[in-house]
């Protein structure tokens, strides 16, 4: 049976927590070239406007896919 986690933590940024979170979550393709990999694409969706999902899905071979989701 899973058991869920839950944890926190703050970080103190000297601008509104609006902007900074507008910028921790403002991605573009490029972003997917800090991932290191080639073949990785990036599905983002906005379940409400304080919260989305990142979906990576990385290609490892003639079929096989490793798919990761993000809560952020």
């Amino acid at each position: 049976m899973p058991t869920p986690t839950y944890y926190h933590f703050q970080q103190h940024f000297n601008v509104p927590a609006r902007k900074a979170f507008e910028w921790c979550t403002t991605y573009t393709p490029g972003d997917h070239a800090l991932m290191g990999e080639k073949d990785v694409s990036r599905k983002i969706e906005n379940i409400t406007d304080r919260t989305i999902i990142l979906t990576d899905t990385f290609n490892i071979g003639a079929d096989n896919q490793i798919e990761k989701q993000k809560l952020v």
